[in-house]
């Protein structure tokens, strides 16, 4: 929260730098955003801060996850479509991308990911996030 609390003065005073807020995992791994924002009309030199705590959803843990795991837009694409319960064929037609295409999408997203099956990708991007979330 101090490190908020940091981001948040500095935008305060015109030194941009980071945004005011970050991503943590709490104790229950669950995951939330930590915000924090200069009360406006206060005396203090101190700049007093409001922090506030809110939780992230799932799909926005899951992009959260794309990002940490360095999957390509495509790769977001074709994972997407996996976890609707697309073929190869479906998620080639759907993307305008030959099935092989596809296959070696999949197969990079399992290496970045470390799943062995479409089952174990789906559950280290979704079902964790829908356990980690609410």
């Amino acid at each position: 929260m101090t490190l908020v609390a940091a981001r948040a003065r500095a935008r305060a005073t015109g030194r941009l730098g980071e945004p005011p807020f970050v991503r943590v995992q709490t104790k229950r791994k669950r995951w939330a955003e930590v915000h924090g924002a200069v009360l406006t009309g206060h005396r203090s030199a101190e700049r007093c801060v409001a922090v506030t705590i809110h939780p992230v959803g799932q799909s926005e843990v899951s992009q959260f996850l794309f990002e940490a795991y360095g999957l390509t837009e495509r790769e977001r694409d074709v994972t997407s479509c996996l976890a609707r319960g697309f073929s190869t064929k479906e998620v080639a037609d759907s993307l305008d991308l030959s099935s092989h295409t596809v296959r070696d999408h999949v197969k990079t997203v399992f290496g970045k990911v470390g799943a062995r099956s479409r089952g174990e990708l789906m559950a280290r991007i979704f079902w964790e996030c829908a356990n980690k979330t609410g």
